[in-house]
């Protein structure tokens, strides 16, 4: 008898699965519209939707891009402080150093905050992007 129990079991357990398989499949029907939608960007005929930006006829998408854009142009374009233009000086507050790599990527965050556009600062580990925060704040602590 405790092998029937066993098997009954197994049984009960595929059953369940076969259920949350099945409730699975309804959802993601509406997800992948969902989805569809939100990339493509048009409505039910197949034309662009406008109607996402009240009043700016160019839509979101476009100004998305503008963004993107924007932050691009902003992106140092050389390595080294000699073929980079870096316009923000090493805040007196902190102690010691920066590397150039630091140095560059400080004028960038400061550049970033100052156009109100968001940015990810990520190097490898160990590369000081904690410093280069700290340099951040030190920066808006004696300038703002």
């Amino acid at each position: 008898s405790d092998n029937s129990s066993a098997t009954d079991e197994d049984e009960d357990e595929e059953e369940d699965e076969e259920e949350e398989d099945d409730d699975d499949g309804e959802d993601n029907t509406d997800e992948d519209i969902g989805v569809e939608y939100l990339i493509q960007g048009e409505d039910g005929d197949g034309e662009l939707n406008q109607e996402l930006a009240p009043g700016d006829a160019r839509g979101p998408k476009k100004e998305i891009t503008d963004i993107a854009a924007a932050a691009e142009s902003l992106q140092p374009k050389g390595y080294t402080l000699a073929t980079t233009q870096v316009k923000t000086p090493v805040p007196s507050l902190l102690r010691g150093t920066l590397r150039e790599y630091q140095h560059i990527g400080l004028d960038w965050l400061v550049t970033m905050y100052e156009k109100k556009l968001n940015g990810i600062l990520a190097d490898e580990m160990g590369l000081g992007k904690t410093i280069q925060t700290i340099a951040l704040l030190a920066h808006l602590a004696i300038e703002k």
